[in-house]
């Protein structure tokens, strides 16, 4: 159970990492609009707060794509390079737009980490222990801004970057050290590496141990597979050429035929799987969870929480807080 643990608490590294930057405008806006040393007018600092959060969705769309092809545990860690690019800029940003095009990276990159956190922790986690793991991301959701501000207090903006920019060094170094997701792996057909993981995984253990749950891992692998693949099966010989040629079928005309023919296949299977998907989604265990999660989400939102939160130190200012509106938030 320990290495599950230690497993899990690489992604929460990445949150971590995550909504430091997500704090971080509440600083640089305050600071910045104290001390004057990059100016910034209302306008400016709106989009400064706000220009991560448009550039979000951007990141989120390629994620799981990014994740199957890649694998959970390298997208962890190529996920470390932008989030250190952006805090390097922050840190010796000479201009307003150059703490823009930060602004820019580590919205997309933010973006970016919605597939791998979540998939690798439910990947590599026992059910006994998953949705304990899984919930503690919250602690290091909340640990993020909570350092984020505490820093701003203390420190300048700058120096404030600067310290932040060793989180993704460290949390990089931490996921080297962890196993990549087993069903992964075994998904790309590296059965022995997936071995590997597991061993890892169930406490460092012989790979005899771990027999049965891989040749389970590869038994349901292989009917997610069948299921998912059989409508389109021999489609790969259709469109082969050597395989018309082989059957005597090579004039342009005949090509032609099976080719369309092939594509229809692959439109109807598309079609197929987005059909499955959906009637997926209309499951009582998918639908029931969906139910609670999206309202709560629009409503936090919807509060004004996350508008505020870049400008957080004014609004306690405003309020005539006998403390200051750093040590405030």
């Amino acid at each position: 159970m320990v290495p599950q643990i230690l497993a899990s608490v690489a992604c929460n590294f990445v949150l971590l990492d995550l909504n430091s930057c997500l704090g971080y405008p509440t600083i640089i806006i305050a600071q910045l609009t104290k001390s004057g040393e990059i100016p910034l007018s209302e306008s400016q600092a709106s989009w400064l707060g706000s220009i991560a959060y448009i550039c979000q969705p951007f990141g989120s769309l390629s994620s799981g794509l990014l994740v199957e092809w890649l694998g959970r545990k390298r997208f962890m860690l190529l996920l470390n390079i932008p989030f250190l690019t952006g805090w390097l800029l922050m840190c010796f940003a000479p201009s307003y737009p150059v703490l823009v095009l930060a602004s820019v990276i580590i919205g997309v990159t933010i973006g970016l980490t919605e597939a791998p956190i979540n998939s690798y922790i439910g990947e590599v986690c026992q059910p006994e222990i998953r949705g304990i793991m899984t919930s503690c991301a919250g602690v290091f959701y909340q640990c993020g801004f909570f350092v984020e501000y505490l820093l701003g207090s203390l420190t300048t903006w700058r120096k404030t970057a600067g310290i932040s920019a060793a989180i993704p060094i460290f949390t990089a170094i931490y996921i080297f050290l962890v196993p990549e997701a087993p069903i992964w792996l075994v998904s790309k057909g590296r059965i022995k590496e997936a071995e590997n993981a597991l061993c890892w995984l169930r406490g460092w253990v012989e790979p005899s141990a771990v027999k049965q749950e891989l040749t389970e891992l590869i038994r349901y692998h292989e009917d997610t597979k069948l299921t998912s693949s059989n409508p389109a099966a021999g489609n790969a010989a259709y469109l082969n050429p050597s395989f018309v040629q082989d059957n005597g079928r090579a004039d342009n005309k005949v090509t032609t035929v099976v080719v369309a023919d092939a594509s229809q296949n692959v439109e109807r299977r598309l079609w197929s799987e987005m059909k499955e998907r959906i009637r997926d989604i209309m499951q009582p265990p998918t639908l029931r969870p969906l139910l609670l999660v999206i309202p709560f989400f629009f409503f936090i939102h919807f509060s004004g929480l996350t508008s505020i939160r870049p400008f957080m130190v004014q609004v306690f200012k405003e309020f005539d807080m006998p403390i200051s509106g750093e040590w405030a938030a």
